[in-house]
């Protein structure tokens, strides 16, 4: 019983975190016109979405990302950004070269203290590996 029941309160959770983030592809690119259009001639965002029939939340997180970027259209993303610079890089590739006999949580001491980021455990694995094989054959 208590398996089905949380079951059933992850899949509620999951399809209203799916329909969250489907909710600006879900409105068309002219609707999103007509919302940004109707709030330049001054009208309220509740208004608006009593007159359109959307949600107000649609409403106005259309409006609040028009008064943040100028435009309303959904820009695609092209990777996941990353955390560390390339000056970060370096540090990280010369502190791996340098130390490689030193554990793990040494090296990334070294570099927080050197280039003031923080660099996860397995990074430091993954590049300490990588300029191993590299220098090593």
């Amino acid at each position: 019983m208590f398996v089905i029941r949380s079951l059933f309160l992850m899949s509620y959770i999951l399809f209203w975190k799916i329909l969250y983030f489907l909710r600006m592809s879900l409105l068309p690119l002219y609707m999103r016109g007509i919302i940004i259009g109707c709030r330049k001639c001054g009208r309220s965002s509740r208004d608006i979405s009593s007159d359109l029939k959307y949600r107000q939340s649609t409403v106005a997180y259309v409006i609040k990302k028009w008064k943040v970027s100028g435009d309303c259209r959904n820009v695609p993303r092209i990777s996941r950004p990353t955390k560390l610079g390339d000056w970060d890089w370096r540090v990280l590739s010369r502190e791996t070269r340098k130390n490689h006999t030193q554990p793990v949580a040494l090296i990334r001491e070294e570099i927080q203290q050197e280039s003031g980021s923080i660099v996860s455990l397995n990074t430091i694995h993954k590049e300490a590996w990588f300029s191993w094989s590299c220098c090593c054959p």
